[in-house]
């Protein structure tokens, strides 16, 4: 079960054309043995990677949802999950986020919404890109983003912040 949960969208400004909407989920699980994740995603959206404690894993494709193996971490029954996708953006009045669906009961969700203005000023770009050792680098645990994900991120900030 998920114990714990942050989920956090960046979205296109208002006045900006629609891009693409970017969410990172990070879920906190408990788990006795070895259990397939069934991640389902909103229509339309694309997976970028999947991290379980730290460490890339192989995904199925199983209907319309992603599967794959969560084990328990060495020295408890505890599981660090993240993934991150991209979905059709909306404009912002007309907002409706839908998160993804898992085959696993949900609990403390959290869901931060960003609108960047620019990416000088973008906590979301200056947090994938701090030293490993810094305690607010995202994600905070296991393998950086990697740099096509980051590099997705940048151009989406950069277009949702162009002047007319």
């Amino acid at each position: 079960r998920v114990v714990k949960g942050s989920i956090t969208t960046v979205v296109s400004p208002a006045d900006k054309p629609i891009g693409r909407q970017l969410t990172s989920v990070d879920l906190d699980l408990e788990v006795i043995q070895r259990n397939a994740l069934n991640v389902r995603l909103p229509k339309g959206a694309d997976l970028h990677n999947v991290m379980v404690n730290g460490e890339s894993v192989s995904l199925v494709r199983v209907e319309k949802a992603y599967q794959f193996y969560v084990l328990p971490g060495p020295k408890d029954r505890k599981a660090q999950v993240h993934f991150v996708y991209s979905s059709p953006g909306q404009k912002l009045g007309k907002l409706a986020l839908e998160s993804p669906r898992l085959n696993v009961p949900l609990a403390n969700i959290e869901w931060k919404v960003v609108v960047p203005k620019d990416l000088a000023k973008s906590e979301l770009y200056k947090r994938i890109n701090l030293p490993d050792n810094d305690d607010d680098r995202m994600p905070p645990k296991g393998n950086r983003i990697s740099k096509p994900v980051a590099d997705l991120i940048k151009r989406w900030i950069e277009q949702g912040a162009k002047q007319k």
